[in-house]
């Protein structure tokens, strides 16, 4: 546990205070497996910043400690609120696996018995209405990997991470000086700074097979611009450009474009004929490109010209696929027939 990053040692010491509602030094020591030092020191942290950790002296000048103070209101939902709470347990999935995933299950698990056995019941039948279509993944076997991470990014340490990218046949390690971790679209990423590269990059943690905390630390980059370093992507992928990309979605599937908000930077035209055009300015195309051609022939990329050259050899790779496929199933298909 020493080496366990402030947060989640703070978390924990948290934990076992509430569940303790009257713990020592001592009892500390044997949940949490800290020293008594760091956790005098965490417990000083925590009352300093406001978490309600009411101190006592009993006999022979014993100190125990609690989360409840007399002039603090007890944390309450009105009803509403809590229910509110209940049906957005599904949005949580992507924290399966992490150090919050206990106390996620055991809130939703109190929220479901305050609301009563018929109320309960009718809930189920209300979030069963509403279909997921796209589920979180599940960070269990990653949580040792997460625990270093929290810890480099709260000690500003460089890892070495081994990392096996989408299109990489080999697991690869190299530094990185980690900034955040991103929760998008049900998946963990890692935010951060690659130093061999010079640039801001993404990695996905359901890639990382290892993360080795170094003793290195690194100068974090203002605030104000970490805060912004995906705002130019489609979606999880930063780049360095600044690109204008204008497509023209036929009828079929312009009304589907122009409901949904795909970047800050969208704009929609809609054309006579019932078709659209939509304007995005972003610093990287590979997203964007993949969400293009799931529309098909509904979709055709006017800018950039780098964008359409993309396109059309995707198209063309496909093309080759699908007719040498074709070659070798119509014999069979021959065959078959006699």
């Amino acid at each position: 546990m020493q080496s366990t990053s402030p947060l989640l040692r703070q978390w924990s010491l948290l934990r076992a205070i509430a569940a303790d509602g009257d713990a020592t030094v001592k009892s500390l020591v044997g949940v949490t497996g800290m020293s008594d030092k760091t956790i005098r020191r965490d417990i000083a942290v925590l009352r300093r910043v406001g978490f309600p950790i009411e101190e006592r002296s009993g006999d022979f000048g014993r100190k125990t400690f609690s989360l409840v103070k007399p002039d603090t209101p007890q944390l309450q939902f009105a009803y509403d609120e809590a229910l509110a709470l209940y049906l957005c347990r599904r949005s949580t999935a992507g924290f399966k696996g992490t150090f919050v995933d206990q106390a996620l299950s055991t809130a939703f698990c109190k929220i479901e018995a305050s609301l009563g056995r018929r109320a309960a019941k009718y809930v189920e039948t209300m979030l069963g209405r509403i279909v997921h279509t796209q589920l979180g993944g599940d960070y269990a076997d990653k949580a040792e990997m997460l625990d270093r991470l929290f810890i480099a990014i709260e000690e500003e340490r460089a890892v070495f991470l081994t990392y096996q990218s989408q299109r990489a046949t080999e697991p690869v390690t190299y530094d990185v000086y980690p900034y955040r971790i991103v929760d998008h679209r049900g998946s963990l990423y890692l935010l951060g700074n690659s130093p061999d590269h010079d640039e801001l990059r993404t990695w996905k943690l359901d890639r990382m097979t290892d993360v080795g905390l170094t003793d290195v630390h690194f100068q974090r980059r203002d605030e104000p611009q970490a805060a912004t370093l995906t705002d130019g992507a489609f979606g999880i992928f930063s780049g360095k450009g600044d690109v204008h990309v204008r497509i023209r979605f036929a009828p079929s599937a312009a009304r589907y474009v122009s409901e949904k908000r795909m970047h800050a930077s969208q704009r929609v035209e809609p054309q006579p004929d019932g078709s659209a055009i939509v304007e995005f300015r972003l610093s990287n195309t590979t997203e964007v490109k993949a969400w293009i051609l799931s529309f098909g022939a509904a979709a055709k990329v006017l800018e950039p010209q780098e964008l359409r050259n993309d396109i059309v050899h995707e198209l063309s790779t496909m093309t080759r696929s699908y007719s040498s496929r074709r070659q070798i199933v119509q014999p069979l298909l021959g065959r078959r027939k006699r």
